[in-house]
């Protein structure tokens, strides 16, 4: 049973693991019900492009520091749920 794939840009993370698999193929996303995806994906300009092979995904959530954004444009474009941080204390940070 495919319990889950990881998709990396790293090759030298490339393998089978107990459960789930890591590929460079962002084409195992179109197999996918549940997308989660960190921020990174803004950062290294490849939201789009994941988004587009997650097509058939019910839900795609993004989350990480680095969501820090309005959301509406997430949604606009697919994005299900958004889970950023916020920093009450910054002093403390």
């Amino acid at each position: 049973m495919d319990e889950g794939s990881v998709l990396e840009l790293r090759p030298e993370l490339v393998g089978q693991h107990a459960g789930y698999e890591v590929t460079l193929d962002p084409r195992v996303l179109g197999r996918c019900d549940k997308v989660l995806a960190t921020g990174t994906l803004l950062l290294n300009d490849t939201l789009d492009s994941v988004l587009a092979q997650a097509r058939q995904a019910r839900r795609v959530a993004l989350v990480g520091p680095s969501v820090g954004v309005m959301p509406e444009m997430l949604f606009r474009r697919g994005v299900h749920v958004v889970g950023g941080t916020w920093i009450e204390q910054p002093g403390a940070f």
